[in-house]
């Protein structure tokens, strides 16, 4: 007899578990997920070699450096020419904006305006380094 009290019970908790159970599959599949991607990757990033550094004199006050000209290479060789450049001159100065003005990839004539205008006045007797950072984009 106690048996048969229990049976109704364990089908009804039995029918319950299996509505629940319906009931989250459906809520399931009406998920929708966008596409995305993800990787890793990584290259080797190398640097530029410096070479025919030089200090073009004002003609009037011959301490002041009108310009700085020189040739970074692309240690890589890659032959981009769109470059971001800033070079500085003394240790912990004033960091000067270059151009690229020419040159047969991957070697760049670069040149520095350190006149005054639009950055300070580069003048000979504290240089005393000679920092470039150059971007290849």
């Amino acid at each position: 007899m106690l048996a048969a009290r229990r049976q109704p019970l364990f089908w009804a908790v039995l029918a319950a578990l299996a509505l629940v159970l319906v009931g989250r599959a459906a809520f399931a599949a009406a998920n929708t997920v966008p596409a995305s991607s993800a990787g890793a990757g990584s290259a080797a990033v190398s640097g530029f070699t410096i070479t025919a550094i030089d200090y073009n004199l004002n003609a009037t006050t011959p301490t002041n450096v009108d310009t700085v000209t020189y040739t970074a290479t692309a240690d890589n060789g890659d032959t981009g020419t769109a470059l971001t450049i800033y070079t500085r001159f003394v240790t912990g100065g004033s960091w000067y904006a270059c151009t690229r003005a020419g040159g047969v990839a991957p070697a760049h004539n670069i040149t520095c305006d350190t006149d005054g205008t639009p950055g300070p006045q580069l003048t000979v007797s504290p240089i005393d380094t000679f920092e470039a950072v150059i971007v290849q984009q």
